[in-house]
């Protein structure tokens, strides 16, 4: 018995027309991937300006909070500091003047 099995020449034409196409893109199918390429391009670059833009944003909001925790500590060391030199100064003002 024998197991080969033999193609007929529109078998072998079909197959070799298969192999020689699929390696090649006509420009139809260029301009396509192009074209979609651009649209996702447009869809996805305003999303990642401003994501970037709401991160870079965020970071100077962390800076100046950060800035004024700073500076409200020091304004409460100073109002402490003149309470304590008002109350020196009381304590040093001579009554019977």
């Amino acid at each position: 018995m024998n197991t080969q099995q033999t193609l007929s020449q529109n078998e072998k034409d079909a197959l070799t027309s298969i192999s020689s196409d699929s390696g090649k893109i006509n420009g139809k199918d260029l301009v396509w991937a192009l074209i979609i390429f651009l649209l996702i391009f447009c869809v996805f670059a305003p999303k990642i300006y401003v994501s970037g833009q709401i991160y870079y944003i965020s970071r100077d909001i962390a800076k100046i909070d950060s800035h004024l925790e700073l500076l409200q500590e020091e304004n409460k060391n100073l109002r402490q500091e003149l309470e304590d030199f008002k109350f020196q100064q009381i304590l040093r003002m001579d009554p019977l003047q």
